[in-house]
């Protein structure tokens, strides 16, 4: 009987092992799934099929920037990060920085000045869509390779006039070709960019004395709007008009007025950029 008793009890006890086991496995499995549904949360609503895929798009990518820059490693790595960051400080992915990156490289500049976050900012500053980065390029690569500027003070160029000149009606085109004209004038990265601005600020807010300069040379108001005009009609107009310096003090001050004169007399090469 003694035996059997504790046959008994050691059944009971084997009995609480097990429903302890089993308890703790629901535990870990409920643990489980609640990290998953938070993971689910983090990633946005994300299915891991679309994390998969989105994953070796952004391999590609890179793997495209590599062959086209012949990047070391460290530069490699270099340009992975940059990318990776711009993709979570950016409206951008970071498949779509690696492209942008890829456009330049593809336009001759080397690893060095590959930078994606110049192509990214153009797009911000000009409102544009990531399908707009062949024409981004583009004008890049064409302003930095005709005119006295590289891609990083054009970059410097176009962050402070950029904003205004899209507000203004301005395309990146037209931008681009007067930073080229100023730069050619020695006047280059931030310098350049305020000169642009002031000039376009100054168009949009025509004081009385300036209107009454304008008057001078046979101009209105209408005549250099940039609501009915485009930038180069504009320079175009105040070249065949040969605004002395004083005047052109007055109309633009004292920001633009150095611009403003070395615009007029780049006309042409504004147009033909």
């Amino acid at each position: 009987l003694e035996q059997q008793r504790r046959s008994v009890q050691g059944l009971g006890g084997d009995y609480d092992r097990a429903t302890k086991s089993a308890n703790g496995l629901a535990g870990s499995l409920n643990a489980v799934r609640t990290v998953a549904l938070i993971a689910s949360a983090a990633l946005g609503g994300m299915g891991i099929r679309r994390v998969i895929s989105e994953t070796a798009r952004f391999g590609e990518s890179m793997n495209t920037l590599r062959a086209i820059t012949g990047a070391t490693q460290g530069q490699y790595e270099a340009l992975e990060k940059q990318a990776r960051t711009l993709g979570a400080t950016t409206r951008y992915s970071a498949q779509e920085s690696a492209d942008a990156q890829a456009y330049l490289a593809r336009a001759g500049f080397d690893v060095n000045q590959t930078l994606a976050d110049i192509a990214s900012n153009v797009l911000g500053q000009f409102g544009l869509q990531v399908s707009d980065l062949g024409r981004v390029n583009d004008v890049l690569a064409k302003a930095a390779n005709s005119s006295n500027t590289t891609v990083s003070q054009l970059a410097q160029a176009l962050k402070r006039a950029g904003p205004i000149a899209n507000s203004a009606g301005v395309s990146l085109e037209e931008t681009a070709a007067a930073i080229s004209a100023l730069s050619d004038a020695g006047l280059q990265g931030e310098l350049t960019g305020t000169g642009v601005l002031g000039f376009i600020r100054q168009l949009s807010n025509v004081t009385p004395n300036a209107e009454a300069a304008l008057k001078k040379y046979g101009l209105s108001i209408a005549d250099v709007s940039l609501e009915t005009n485009t930038l180069g009609e504009v320079i175009q107009k105040l070249n065949a008009a040969q605004i002395s310096t004083p005047d052109s003090f007055k109309i633009f001050a004292s920001e633009a007025g150095p611009a403003a004169q070395v615009l007029a007399l780049s006309a042409d090469k504004v147009d033909a950029l």
